[in-house]
């Protein structure tokens, strides 16, 4: 751990984007003590309060590794490249992804079933015009 260094602009810029992580977990990425982390952000007037919300643009490689190593829960299971920011657990960008998935395939099944529906009714206007019954159906019965 550091003892007695001045913080840098870079790890002032980190613990304001990081702070949503909480002071302990701040101090193991940033390698200062917890003290020293909550020293910092109070005189910096920044929230160490855990959300699940954070501003992931600033994050660098050496940050995201430390994150994996001491929170490895707090990043995206879908891309391990930003940090989760809604209930499901995913990072803004998979979560928008994973919705837009969904809607598409209830889409397609709309449109599947539309068409079915449309080949099934031209089957029924053909069979009547025809004067044929379905297969199966009462109308092809015999009479006893």
């Amino acid at each position: 751990m550091k003892r007695g260094h001045d913080w840098t602009c870079q790890e002032e810029a980190a613990l304001k984007t990081l702070a949503p992580l909480g002071s302990h977990t701040v101090a193991l990425i940033l390698d200062r003590g917890v003290y020293s982390v909550e020293a910092k952000a109070s005189r910096l007037g920044v929230s160490l309060k855990r959300t699940l919300t954070i501003d992931d643009r600033f994050l660098t490689t050496p940050m995201l590794e430390a994150i994996k190593r001491h929170n490895p829960d707090a990043l995206c299971p879908a891309c391990g490249k930003a940090l989760q920011a809604t209930r499901d657990g995913l990072c803004g960008a998979c979560h928008l992804e994973a919705l837009t998935d969904a809607h598409n395939a209830a889409y397609r099944e709309l449109v599947a079933k539309r068409e079915y529906d449309t080949a099934k009714q031209r089957l029924k206007r053909e069979r009547s015009r025809l004067g044929v019954s379905a297969p199966g159906s009462r109308a092809s019965a015999p009479d006893p």
